[in-house]
């Protein structure tokens, strides 16, 4: 309560304002997830009405656009409004089921990074498999030990603190090769019985989506860490497939990467430009000067990564509150 109350007294008394009247010349870009009423303990979605009420600041704040509309705003005059980004990653079926019909009902664009292998086969990426997988243990009193190589870890390490120990395991697992990786979820889900009920949204949908307005990215391939993949070809194959896939399938460019988990490559910017991506999107507190999307792409943006929160801390966070407060901490 007394963390809300901060974070209201603060958005009340001006400090949104000020902040957001520091943005001219920088986009601000969202990331977002989930948009659902279902909880989940380690990555808890934003709920529906949450992401209508900080949609309506939005608009009466921003100009919002997608990636592809950049171009028009880059001489935008003194005194309009500062221009976001919605952002969209995994292509989770609750964007179609509660986002969409929001965003439709405000008549507001958003950008939508797919996974092609979950549009594709019904398959669910391995972070809301790891998420499942945590919650169903704690809900059951499991201990839920891990190894890798020479690596152990289980929940009595952290005494008991279930978020630090899925935070610690989340760490080693950016760090562990995609198929050793997976064999280790799926060994933990048929040892304790354990399957996902989350959908993500199939490719009839993202269509549906993409003919709404949606401008759809690309996720890659599988979702898979980028910075783990040692061989070139695989590398290649996760984001330049994943674009001719979409293409074929929307009939229409796609021109955004969206890196999963904000993982990097060091051939990431020679692939992208290959293969003709316009826009490389990072993790990362940090607005985006207008001045660097004059140049030739690939272009990095970096998103803010927006949770369920008050309306004020959302707003906040969005303002670059949190990010400025972290610099001088």
């Amino acid at each position: 309560m007394k963390k809300q109350f901060l974070f209201s007294a603060l958005h009340n008394v001006g400090v949104s304002s000020l902040l957001r009247s520091q943005k001219k010349k920088r986009i601000t870009v969202l990331s977002l997830h989930r948009i659902s009423d279902e909880p989940d303990f380690f990555w808890n979605p934003i709920r529906p009405g949450s992401f209508e009420r900080l949609l309506q600041y939005l608009l009466e704040h921003y100009t919002i656009i997608c990636f592809r509309d950049i171009a028009e705003y880059l001489d935008q005059s003194t005194g309009t409004k500062p221009l976001l980004i919605l952002s969209f990653d995994d292509g989770y079926y609750d964007f179609y089921e509660q986002a969409l019909p929001i965003l439709l009902k405000y008549g507001v664009k958003a950008n939508h990074n797919i996974v092609n292998a979950c549009a594709s086969d019904n398959q669910v990426i391995w972070t809301q498999r790891l998420n499942t997988l945590f919650s169903h243990c704690m809900k059951q009193g499991k201990e839920l030990p891990f190894s890798h190589q020479r690596e152990s870890w289980k929940l009595s390490d952290f005494h008991g603190n279930w978020m630090n120990f899925y935070q610690h395991s989340y760490q080693i697992f950016l760090r562990i090769p995609y198929t050793e990786r997976l064999a280790i979820i799926e060994e933990k889900e048929q040892l304790y019985g354990v399957s996902t009920t989350v959908r993500m949204m199939n490719w009839e949908e993202v269509i549906h989506c993409a003919k709404q307005g949606i401008e759809i990215g690309s996720h890659t391939y599988h979702h898979d860490v980028l910075s783990t993949i040692t061989d070139r070809d695989i590398l290649i194959n996760e984001i330049v497939r994943s674009k001719t896939d979409m293409e074929s399938r929307l009939g229409i460019p796609v021109t955004v990467l969206a890196l999963p988990n904000g993982q990097a490559h060091a051939d990431i910017d020679e692939i992208a430009a290959m293969a003709g991506f316009s826009h490389i999107l990072y993790v990362g507190e940090k607005l985006n000067e207008m001045e660097k999307y004059k140049g030739p792409g690939p272009v990095h943006s970096f998103r803010i990564n927006v949770v369920e929160e008050s309306l004020p801390e959302m707003i906040l966070r969005t303002e670059m509150f949190h990010a400025k407060l972290k610099r001088h901490a």
